[in-house]
């Protein structure tokens, strides 16, 4: 299997980093290749491990049936390295950035998490992926990818901040309304 990976944004890093281990944890990745327009989910469960199938909507034994697989971006049971913005510290160790008694020495700056080495990941495991459409992702799954450690709050500064956070990571996805994967990972040890 493949190396998979998510890079984390600040808040996310922060929120993980608080976590006990065995603790869920929510992440969002579009599908890079949408299905074309018109077609549906056509079942809940993947396909052998590796698609997402989606359908036209015509019965199977329809000769007008089609059907399109989209790969899986994170299958069941798969284990995911969570990189997060690092840098040197004074005494030039790697840290991640949610270590937030890192003083970083003036010469180094904070560097990218695509560049993270990978001694410093964190770790999580598939534990339940849903496929939806980025409007469809339900009110709990966006607070909790959104604020962890809070009250629930009023729903339409919720709606805003989870549109501004998906245009942000994922630009044009609010509006293209676009098919995504929300995957549960669990905390490893």
């Amino acid at each position: 299997m493949k190396n998979l990976y998510y890079n984390l944004s600040a808040d996310q890093a922060s929120h993980y980093a608080s976590l006990n281990p065995n603790s869920d944890f929510i992440i969002i990745t579009p599908f890079k290749e949408q299905p074309p327009e018109g077609y549906g989910l056509h079942c809940p469960v993947p396909y052998s491990d590796k698609w997402w199938i989606f359908s036209n909507g015509f019965s199977i034994i329809s000769p007008k049936y089609d059907e399109i697989r989209v790969d899986i971006i994170y299958p069941f049971n798969a284990r995911v390295g969570l990189r997060e913005t690092w840098g040197y510290d004074f005494k030039g160790n790697a840290v991640g950035k949610t270590d937030y008694h890192t003083i970083l020495s003036e010469s180094e700056p904070w560097r990218s998490a695509q560049t993270m080495p990978k001694e410093l990941w964190s770790y999580g495991t598939v534990v339940d992926v849903k496929v939806k459409r980025v409007r469809e992702i339900i009110k709990q799954d966006i607070f909790n990818i959104l604020y962890p450690n809070e009250d629930l709050m009023e729903t339409s500064l919720l709606m805003q901040g989870f549109k501004d956070f998906i245009n942000h990571r994922y630009p044009g996805s609010w509006e293209a309304n676009k098919w995504c994967e929300v995957v549960t990972l669990r905390k490893e040890k």
